[in-house]
C-alpha cells in the first residue's frame, strides 16, 4: 500500500523464516518446489485456513486444483522456487506485485504451497517477534 500507483517495481523478494523447536523436520537435501498462486476471492483473515476462506465457506479446492467458473485462485504461479536449506528462504516476488498492480487483479493475497518432499513449518504474521514474520522487500522507482 505504500508503493505509489505509477511506480515501477524494480525488484521484490518474499522472505519466510522456518520455525524451530521439537518435532521440526530437517530442511530438505533433495530438490523441492514452492509456488505462490494469487487468490481470486476475498477471505477472512480470522478464520481462513487451507479448508475455508471464511467461517463455514469452503475453498472449492486446495492447492489451486480448481480453475473452472469462479476459481479460488488464478491459474498462474506468481512466484516459485525451492526453499533454501537454512532458517530463511527467499523467493523473487516482483511478478506477483506486478500481477496485483495491473489494474485487473485485486490483491486478495496468495496461497503458498510446496511439493511433498519439503515440509516447512514457518512463522506467520502472528509471530511474536517481528523479525520472524514473513516479509516482502520491494525496490521501486516512483514516476
Amino acid at each position: 500500500t505504500g508503493i505509489p500507483k505509477d511506480a515501477t517495481i524494480l525488484a521484490a523478494k518474499l522472505v519466510v523464516t522456518r520455525t524451530s523447536g521439537a518435532g521440526d523436520r530437517k530442511p530438505p537435501e533433495k530438490p523441492n518446489l514452492w509456488v505462490v498462486e494469487p487468490c481470486n476471492r476475498a477471505w477472512d483473515e480470522a478464520s481462513a485456513n487451507c479448508y475455508f476462506f471464511a467461517l463455514g465457506k469452503h475453498w472449492k479446492a486446495v492447492n489451486g486444483l480448481y480453475y473452472g467458473e469462479d476459481p479460488d485462485f488464478w491459474p498462474i504461479f506468481a512466484a516459485h522456487g525451492p526453499a533454501g536449506g537454512g532458517a530463511v528462504s527467499v523467493w523473487d516476488f516482483a511478478e506477483a506485485l506486478k500481477f496485483w498492480r495491473d489494474g485487473v487483479h485485486a490483491n486478495h493475497g496468495f496461497f503458498f504451497h510446496g511439493d511433498s518432499i519439503d515440509y516447512m513449518r514457518m512463522y506467520t504474521n502472528r509471530a511474536k517477534e517481528l523479525k520472524h514474520r514473513p516479509a516482502v522487500m520491494v525496490i521501486f522507482e516512483p514516476k
